[in-house]
């Protein structure tokens, strides 16, 4: 995987709506908002700044879900506000950390550095969730396995839930650069009888804040929507790679993603 020469490389992007691509939708509400990009990109640029003075947590020693050395406790030593700034990986450790205790909980601005392991979500959690108000940087990252799947409708509520961001879930401000989203889904939860199976949106990636990818990968990501026994059924699968209200991307590939009906 391609690694950036320097955090200035970073903040070169230039933002701007994209055209749509394969596996990807983005709804624009109203007239794109080139200075929405430049905000994200700013607060990016500022926490890349920032975090060579701030006090870094220990590099990740393990691929373990959590516990010492794990990339869950670097993360939590943050938002705890026991430390602040990057996340590193120690030197030579590979293989994959599978989470086995559902999403990595990102609430406070952070940067996590590859390379690494792999990150996945062993087909049953969404791998990183970004909640709002935090400025966020994935870099040189693998995020593979992560899974979205919407709650089932029952005898109270006959819908099925809605089904989003198998491999990312962003709320807040997210810079991707050099990444490689791959193999995530999302699917909406199942109908009762009755009722209406849930949308399943952004097997890759969800994104309902300010998102910037920069040479990356993001491909054989999936999103379906639930099922329902009605004839009228209107539950979708929207953008297998990506589900965004808005984007700006540099040299960045979205290929062999599946929307869903």
């Amino acid at each position: 995987m391609k690694t950036p020469a320097s955090s200035s490389t970073d903040c070169n992007l230039l933002a701007g709506p994209t055209p749509a691509a394969a596996g990807f939708l983005r709804r624009a509400h109203g007239a794109a908002r080139p200075a929405l990009a430049s905000a994200a990109l700013a607060a990016a640029c500022l926490l890349l700044a920032g975090s060579a003075l701030a006090s870094n947590p220990p590099p990740v020693s393990s691929t373990a879900d959590s516990g010492s050395g794990s990339l869950r406790a670097a993360i939590e030593s943050i938002n705890n506000g026991d430390a602040s700034g990057t996340i590193t990986f120690q030197a030579g450790l590979t293989g994959t950390i599978t989470l086995t205790s559902g999403p990595l909980m990102i609430g406070q601005s952070m940067t996590i550095q590859g390379p690494g392991p792999a990150i996945s979500g062993g087909g049953s959690s969404t791998v990183f969730y970004i909640n709002s108000g935090a400025a966020v940087i994935l870099s040189n990252l693998t995020i593979t396995g992560g899974n979205a799947t919407g709650a089932n409708g029952n005898s109270g509520d006959v819908n099925g839930a809605p089904g989003q961001g198998g491999g990312i879930f962003n709320a807040g401000t997210l810079t991707l650069a050099y990444c490689i989203i791959r193999g995530n889904s999302a699917s909406g939860g199942l109908a009762y009888y009755g009722g209406i199976g849930g949308d399943a949106d952004g097997g890759g990636i969800y994104n309902s804040g300010a998102l910037i990818l920069t040479n990356c990968t993001l491909s054989g990501n999936s999103a379906f929507a639930g099922g329902s026994d009605s004839m009228n059924s209107s539950a979708n699968g929207n953008g297998g790679g990506i589900y965004s209200s808005y984007n700006a991307f540099g040299n960045t590939s979205i290929s062999g993603n599946s929307p869903g009906p």
